[in-house]
């Protein structure tokens, strides 16, 4: 009677699941929208077409025409050098524009012409890669000034300390045997405290910009290879990106080596920028 009275109470429960569940079930089984893929996402149409690529050009040509020559948008962080000289243009921050300007470019078209509006994981990659290096960039050039600071800010007590040592020797000169070799020894003192407050000087201050590509592929030893490779992997991974966008009209997605050279190259840049002056 127990096991007769289990498996009624069993069998009652299976019931009511059939009896509630399974039109339910049935339903979503028989429902052809179920089962079908989703409309795609209709275009805005031809006139917001057009509306989006006048305010991508519009952007486009304000930015490298005013803000790329006259501002410091893409340029190294710090004071100008002088009242009509500009700082030297930064390969990181210039990295990061052009990849805003071509997923930006790239987003608008996509979305204009089929209504999709998702991003790929290589866009955002493409995005974080130029973001990350141009902060480490950043990171690494504040650290420099502010050691340069720090110099500064330890160098001129004891510059003031030699000068007034000087004056002290001077005074006494005549009256000590070896008075003009003590002054001879805070001269060459102080020359070489007021050398190294200089560098410090010169160390805290951006260098003026020479032009456009030399700024970019130059560091203070001349020519760095570093700088050109990464500039110029720059150029072709922007390029296959377009390419993808024009023939398939959609974000691409690029393997993990080729992201990962990018990833490499532009460590190697950050890298290499701690030892430049």
């Amino acid at each position: 009677m127990r096991n007769w009275a289990f498996g009624g109470k069993t069998f009652s429960c299976f019931a009511f699941i059939a009896i509630f569940i399974g039109p339910y079930a049935a339903l979503a089984d028989d429902n052809p929208a179920a089962t079908t893929t989703p409309v795609p996402p209709v275009p805005p149409g031809p006139l917001w077409f057009w509306i989006g690529a006048i305010f991508f050009l519009a952007v486009l040509a304000f930015f490298l025409f005013y803000l790329v020559p006259y501002t410091n948008i893409v340029r190294d962080q710090g004071p100008n050098p002088g009242p009509s000289t500009y700082k030297t243009y930064s390969l990181a921050r210039c990295q990061m524009a052009l990849w805003f300007f071509v997923v930006l470019g790239s987003f608008l078209l996509i979305y204009l012409e089929k209504g999709d509006d998702t991003l790929s994981k290589t866009a955002l990659i493409v995005m974080g890669i130029s973001f990350g290096t141009t902060a480490a960039a950043k990171t690494v050039d504040a650290g420099k000034v502010a050691q340069a600071q720090s110099q500064q800010n330890a160098i001129a007590p004891k510059l003031a300390e030699a000068k007034a040592q000087l004056q002290k020797f001077q005074s006494i000169a005549p009256q000590v045997e070896d008075g003009h070799a003590l002054v001879g020894e805070a001269q060459a003192e102080i020359v070489n405290l007021q050398k190294q407050l200089n560098d410090a000087q010169q160390a805290a201050m951006p260098q003026p910009s020479e032009a456009f590509v030399p700024d970019l592929l130059t560091d203070d030893g001349g020519a760095a290879l570093h700088r050109f490779q990464m500039a110029v992997w720059t150029l072709v991974i922007a390029a296959m990106f377009i390419h993808d966008v024009y023939v398939n009209l959609a974000m691409p997605n690029f393997p993990d080596t080729l992201l990962g050279l990018m990833g490499i190259s532009n460590g190697l840049y950050v890298g290499l920028k701690i030892p430049e002056k």
